[in-house]
């Protein structure tokens, strides 16, 4: 038997998932830890089954960011991840470009980027541009076995996705 403790309750359902037998949340109430110790003996009487994959899998999965400290005027606010369409980065400075059509200086780089989003979401298309698989609108074929893609929002600038990114990006589409 399994009980979770930690300080996080947005975990609490994929505890359960497992099978887990109690999640508590720091700092822990002695009577709970009590109760989760009486359902541990409880279930201790029974054959369980245990998914150890799940487990496994639960504790492995990366933490991808999900918000941007931005600038905004004199004012700091955050920026949701799934709020952005792409990065682009130019003279050394990259911009975040939002779905409702604003702009925002990021202090990460684009290699950074990579590290920090989630692969499933964004994908580095060129040397200066991370984008959002739901931003795509079309992608047309292009000279030099390169792709055109426009964007919802569009872009500033034409985007391509480099000769030697397409076949990884054709597969990332293709999940």
């Amino acid at each position: 038997p399994v009980v979770f403790t930690t300080a996080f309750d947005h975990y609490a359902v994929q505890a359960f998932k497992v099978n887990a037998v109690d999640y508590l949340l720091k700092p822990v109430d002695p009577e709970e830890l009590v109760r989760a110790l009486e359902k541990v003996e409880n279930q201790r009487a029974k054959p369980v089954q245990f998914d150890f994959e799940t487990l496994v899998g639960f504790f492995k999965k990366e933490n991808y960011k999900d918000r941007f400290l931005v600038k905004t005027g004199q004012q700091l606010a955050f920026v949701q991840t799934t709020d952005i369409a792409f990065f682009r980065s130019a003279d050394g400075l990259t911009q975040a470009f939002t779905f409702s059509g604003k702009k925002y200086f990021v202090e990460n780089t684009l290699e950074e980027l990579e590290r920090l989003l989630d692969p499933r979401d964004f994908f580095r298309i060129s040397r200066n541009m991370t984008l959002r698989l739901n931003a795509i609108h079309k992608i047309h074929p292009h000279l030099n076995g390169r792709l055109k893609l426009e964007t919802q929002p569009a872009s500033p600038d034409d985007i391509f996705v480099s000769r030697e990114r397409v076949s990884e990006f054709k597969s990332w589409l293709g999940g």
